[in-house]
């Protein structure tokens, strides 16, 4: 792999070569920068197509248009019979995929096949920078006022920069005038074939026949390179399979295959790898290591690795031997990775019982493969001079395997993990290792073990205790808090909780709904969590009204995930004990308590249920029954308020806020004073909507005193776990699932959600329904709530705001939930399951 480093906008390019040098061990045969325009690439290289005349950054014929890349374009010879011959000045693959960009713009990514991290810029002002569908070429990005930076490690990063760093999401590509974007659908797309056989029932043969041959041209086509190609070889199912595979190539081809393997002495990966290779006749080198090089080795690994994941660093220690031992005979490796996250090779798989489940699983592994395996093999490759490649996310191989029924890789006693492919290659391995069970490297190799025990002691119990909360989610174990040590010594000012992948699934948590949401929930977090600055409209502050992103005091980072279920589990993710005013989704409830103290029938002689197809602080009246239209948008939530029953306004709050207090079981729940006065000074509009319904009869009384009870209520203060048990409370009937306090009547509950699904988005409210399809509510504080009757209440918190004033990553993060789990109201019988087939979505195009 190569290493890129660019940048767009004002730039120093001496802070681009000290990024370069950072990431020198990627490229070892080469380097190069250039200003193009406005912007400034350089590129370390690991010469492997063409690497006499490939030197990047490399540019087109006309020199108007010029690229730095990563990774390979396997397609490139297609390419270049499409858009001829004459056009090219090298045979770099990435000078194919340049003119493509040339000739179709950011359309031209669907139209590359390969692993890839690209940076193309012209003269003519033209900036893109984007990534593989699978994301295994890295590239992250960073952005300070007009300048955005790009590096292939975070390590690149000068210090400062660290804090601001995210990955660019796999399949999306960023541009000074676009932002950030998805280039195409999700490619992990729901079954397709053979959906009336039952998953008990027999594939038939040809299934296992297209397996075996995808796989094989998978990996014919990686095997194509202008330098040596060998294999990891661990010994396990997929490294042997892919070995399998391509020493057949190679004897066809007249050459033998290089296989490389690395293992403490006698361990079970070293002894069943140098049994594969006896059998399939391969030049073998092993690497065997002493336990105290293994432990010595745990620093350098986790600064090379830039993560803590213990699961990762047990599995890197091995891997960066085997990689310095490859390094010393072939430029490229074949590797066996993505094969348990298509085949369900994973032991937590077999803990799944239903087809769709455990495809919706597959297809959130896939998901997030770029910040943890995928990032742990181009960590360990890169750092050694060598490049990975990946025949089992070959696109062939993906689409195939996850359009197959999932219930044929589903575990049971007759079926082993991963049989199906098991059965694909009967016959090309010993039965003893073609049938071997699963091993996870670090296990397989003897790792896992020593590492835990020997940095487990350097850290007491009471340390832990008084640690694990420095990230989020929490450290979990004595030997975690000693690698997030060593990571924050070796990459000071990264945002690790923000963009270190961690495998979350909790095998001591009692409760499966966490032990199988939780890891989901972290990848949807990660997914939507890079976002350009560009894609948000506007910021709401209270005093200040709205602003840009350089007025606000607020950061645009802030994020948080919560999900809340009737049977009273929660899980968050993000910045989840953040406070924030609840704003406008406090309109649901104080309209929940009016409706239960006044009725349904007189509640409608004041306010109706009409969507007002108008913004959410619209003077606009239903004219015909001279009332607010409905108890969402601000007049209406006036009038709502005021109607709550009580002696006078303080009672009036004092039941608002307690109702608040009994939705969320948090009696801590309170009015944040310097939120409500704020709001008081910059509240003009809403007191002219007050003052004018006063003339027109709507309301009696002190304005002035109904419009501070109503700003109060949207003053108080929750996190999103409240939030979303709030949102619980409501589909579990009206009961909080967590204190078992009755909050609402049942039949009320049904008149709450219909006004939320039909008004609460405001102008937005129809495009909601059509795409999301469940009752929610959202506030300018970047708060979204959405209930999902008889299931759970799911909160988001963005402060960010598109033009309709709903958060952007809350809208965002909710159409994919809804997709992914089938919530749509009107979603058919077949849907109404994890499908796992939407991608992230574009923020809706509408003018303020």
């Amino acid at each position: 792999m190569s290493g890129i480093v660019a940048a767009h906008g004002p730039f120093d390019p001496r802070m681009g070569l000290r990024m370069l040098e950072r990431i020198a061990h990627r490229g070892p045969d080469g380097s190069g920068s250039r200003t193009v325009g406005d912007a400034w690439l350089g590129h370390r290289r690991l010469a492997i197509v063409d690497p006499e005349g490939g030197a990047q950054p490399l540019c087109g014929v006309r020199r108007d248009l010029w690229i730095v890349g990563d990774g390979e374009i396997y397609n490139h010879e297609r390419l270049r019979e499409r858009l001829g011959e004459s056009r090219f000045r090298t045979r770099s693959d990435h000078e194919a995929a340049l003119l493509a960009y040339d000739e179709h713009g950011i359309d031209a990514f669907d139209r590359l096949w390969g692993m890839f991290a690209l940076v193309i810029a012209g003269t003519d002002g033209r900036f893109v920078a984007t990534r593989d569908d699978f994301g295994v070429a890295p590239l992250y990005y960073a952005r300070r006022d007009d300048t955005t930076i790009f590096a292939s490690e975070l390590k690149a990063f000068d210090p400062e920069w660290r804090p601001v760093a995210h990955p660019l999401p796999a399949g999306h590509a960023w541009s000074p005038v676009e932002g950030l974007r998805p280039w195409r659908s999700n490619a992990v797309a729901r079954p397709v074939l053979m959906r009336t056989r039952g998953a008990g029932e027999a594939p038939p043969d040809w299934v296992f026949d297209a397996v075996r041959d995808s796989l094989t041209r998978a990996v014919e086509r990686a095997l194509v390179a202008d330098v040596p190609i060998g294999v990891f070889l661990s010994g396990g199912l997929d490294s042997s399979l892919i070995t399998a595979i391509a020493a057949r190539v190679a004897r066809r081809q007249g050459w033998t295959l290089p296989t490389f393997a690395a293992g403490l002495p006698g361990s079970p990966d070293l002894v069943a790898a140098r049994r594969v290779a006896e059998h399939l006749g391969t030049d073998h080198h092993e690497r065997e290591f002493s336990l105290d090089e293994a432990i010595a080795l745990v620093p350098e690994v986790i600064g090379m690795l830039e993560s803590f994941e213990p699961s990762l660093v047990h599995s890197a220690v091995p891997n960066h031997l085997v990689a310095r031992l490859a390094r010393e005979h072939v430029k490229v490796v074949l590797i066996g990775e993505g094969a348990d996250e298509l085949f369900a090779g994973y032991a937590h798989y077999a803990q799944i019982e239903t087809a769709d489940e455990l495809h919706a699983e597959l297809v959130d592994t896939i998901g997030g493969m770029h910040n943890l395996g995928l990032q742990r093999v181009d960590r360990v490759t890169s750092a050694n001079g060598i490049e990975p490649r990946i025949p089992f996310l070959d696109l062939d191989v993906v689409e195939l395997a996850l359009a197959l029924p999932p219930g044929w890789k589903l575990t049971d006693e007759g079926r082993p993990e991963k049989w199906l492919l098991r059965r694909a290659f009967d016959g090309w391995l010993p039965d003893d290792l073609l049938w071997r069970p699963k091993e996870q490297f670090g296990e397989g190799t003897g790792m896992n073990e020593v590492l835990e025990e020997h940095f487990g002691a350097q850290v007491t119990t009471a340390e832990l205790e008084s640690e694990r909360d420095v990230v989020v989610p929490p450290l979990r174990t004595r030997e975690e808090v000693a690698f997030h040590r060593i990571f924050a010594q070796r990459l000071p000012g990264v945002a690790d909780s923000e963009v270190i992948g961690r495998f979350l699934e909790d095998p001591t948590s009692d409760s499966p709904t966490i032990r199988r949401l939780m890891p989901r929930l972290q990848a949807l977090y990660e997914r939507h969590l890079a976002i350009d600055s560009s894609a948000i409209s506007t910021y709401y502050e209270p005093g200040k009204g709205y602003c840009s992103l350089a007025e606000t005091t607020s950061s645009h980072d802030e994020f948080a995930i919560s999900v809340a279920t009737i049977g009273g589990e929660v899980m968050s993710v993000g910045d989840a004990e953040l406070p924030f005013a609840l704003q406008s989704v406090s309109k649901v409830f104080a309209y929940a308590l009016a409706l239960e103290d006044l009725g349904r029938e007189r509640l409608l002689e004041h306010v109706g249920v009409e969507p007002s197809g108008d913004r959410f602080n619209s003077i606009v009246f239903d004219e015909r029954h001279n009332r607010p239209y409905n108890a969402m948008v601000n007049a209406g939530a006036i009038v709502t308020s005021n109607l709550v029953r009580g002696a006078d306004v303080d009672e009036k709050l004092e039941r608002i806020v307690g109702s608040l207090r009994e939705y969320a079981g948090n009696a801590t729940l309170d009015v944040d004073q310097e939120t409500f006065e704020g709001e008081l000074r910059s509240a003009d509009h809403n007191r002219a909507t007050a003052y004018l319904m006063r003339a027109q009869g709507m309301v009696e009384g002190d304005v002035e005193a109904g419009l501070a009870l109503y700003l109060r209520q949207c003053s108080v203060k929750v996190t999103c776990p409240d939030l979303a048990i709030m949102g619980a409370t409501l589909a579990n009937g009206g009961v909080n699932p967590i204190t078992g306090a009755a909050c609402l009547p049942r039949d009320r509950v049904r008149d709450v959600l219909s006004v939320m699904y039909t008004c609460g988005m405001y102008d937005f409210a129809g495009q909601w329904a059509y795409e999301v399809g469940v009752p929610a509510k959202s506030g300018v504080s970047g708060a979204i709530l959405c209930v999902i009757p008889g299931k759970m209440g799911i909160a988001v918190f963005s402060p960010g705001l598109d033009p309709y004033g709903n958060s952007v990553r809350g809208t965002r993060v909710c159409r994919e939930i809804s997709a992914r789990l089938g919530l749509h109201v009107f979603a058919t019988e077949e849907e109404d399951a994890m499908l796992g087939q939407a991608g992230p979505a574009a923020v809706p195009a509408r003018l303020p």
